[in-house]
């Protein structure tokens, strides 16, 4: 869970070294293939090895939210390309987890109640 320490728009999204070298995914936008430009990047968390990192391409506009983690056996990346916006994911990040049984409660209503899925 994200917890209190994020970190909005890091030194302005312009990342230093040797931050800068940690952050080298293959550079581009998973959406249209044009290079990220590394000045918008937002660092947002930063945890014991972990970091929450967003970036828009100023090329076409998505959104990548991505974790970076390191660990023993090296650096695991892994990244989405998302409709949430930083303000978005501020709003979120404190809310309640959703529980297994409010899973089971809305799938038993939407089984109960087709008309709820159209």
């Amino acid at each position: 869970m994200i917890g209190d320490n994020f970190i909005n728009n890091f030194n302005g999204g312009d990342f230093q070294a040797p931050k800068s070298q940690f952050i080298q995914m293959n550079g581009r936008c998973p959406v249209c293939k044009h290079q990220f430009d590394f000045k918008r990047l937002n660092i947002l968390f930063e945890n014991q090895g972990g970091t929450l990192l967003y970036i828009t391409c100023q090329n076409c506009h998505s959104s990548t939210l991505a974790s970076v983690m390191v660990g023993q056996n090296g650096v695991n990346f892994s990244g989405i390309v998302t409709d949430l916006s930083i303000t978005d994911v501020f709003k979120f990040k404190d809310a309640d987890p959703i529980s297994s049984e409010y899973i089971m409660d809305l799938h038993s209503e939407l089984e109960s109640n087709p008309s709820l899925t159209s």
